[in-house]
């Protein structure tokens, strides 16, 4: 099975190799060449941003949209979106007459995003602000957490959100027992957070935020995957910061202890400093 996974892999790579390749020329389908900044499908909150971009892959003579030319500058254009509302669907054309669409929700003056369910939702209305460069999606079930979330981010210092870009807000339980939070890369997904106190939903938050900061610092080589140094500085305080990082500790795994810090230290960074010098010194190094 491995054997014939590994086959599919290099059968993959090796198409998409020739694909590379062939894009390379002058006759790249425009569909292909015209490739959406803000993903496809995706959100946009027009109370704060007024236009979406795109690249080109390679040159086109012209491009349209609604029947006029766009500006293209340096193979990127940008469009207008402060008259849009709801679902939207964008057409680009060329000289050859070649479609390129894309599909997006964009939210009203109030936030609200016309005709866009979350996964699982219903019968939810679902909302869209933008906090500090972190766009957050919600539905008016999560509306009173909101406010806590806002003042959470705004605290949170700027290197330490650096890497978050988005954080979704269900209104369920998560299909993992006790997972309030899930980060996958630069976005956040939080389970039924207004089942929390302010407090929990601060702590949860920041977390979440921590983990993606992890991933930026092993993309700059200052942490590996196995958090070696930090293992150090634990060693050092000889102690976990909660029950739960604790558990991982003893798997070999210090990625808990790393995000439940920073939370814990970011709430009351006098006591912390106290109860744990040596992880003191060090996320201060690294927020420096």
């Amino acid at each position: 099975m491995r054997g014939t996974i590994k086959k599919v892999l290099v059968v993959s790579c090796i198409f998409l190799l020739h694909a590379t390749i062939s894009f390379a020329g002058e006759n790249v389908p425009f569909f292909y060449n015209v490739l959406p900044v803000e993903e496809n499908n995706s959100i946009i909150d027009t109370n704060y941003q007024t236009t979406i971009s795109f690249n080109l892959f390679e040159n086109e003579n012209t491009v349209y949209y609604n029947n006029e030319i766009v500006n293209v500058t340096n193979n990127s254009f940008e469009i207008d979106i402060s008259n849009l509302s709801g679902k939207q669907t964008i057409t680009f054309t060329n000289d050859k007459d070649e479609y390129a669409t894309f599909t997006y929700y964009f939210s009203d003056k109030k936030g609200l995003v016309n005709d866009y369910a979350l996964d699982n939702v219903k019968n939810a209305k679902t909302y869209v602000k933008t906090i500090d460069d972190i766009k957050v999606v919600y539905t008016n079930k999560d509306s009173k957490a909101m406010k806590t979330i806002e003042k959470t981010i705004n605290n949170i210092p700027s290197e330490i959100k650096s890497n978050t870009e988005e954080i979704i807000l269900l209104p369920y339980k998560a299909d993992q027992k006790n997972v309030a939070g899930v980060t996958k890369y630069e976005k956040i997904y939080l389970y039924k957070v207004s089942s929390y106190s302010s407090t929990k939903i601060n702590q949860i938050v920041t977390h979440e935020i921590a983990h993606t900061w992890a991933q930026k610092l092993m993309q700059e080589k200052v942490l590996d995957f196995s958090y070696t140094t930090y293992q150090e500085v634990v060693n050092a305080d000889k102690k976990s910061v909660s029950a739960y990082s604790k558990k991982y500790i003893e798997k070999g795994d210090y990625s808990e202890d790393f995000a439940d810090g920073i939370a814990l230290y970011l709430a009351n960074q006098k006591s912390f400093s106290k109860k744990f010098p040596n992880r003191t010194e060090y996320f201060e190094n690294l927020i420096k």
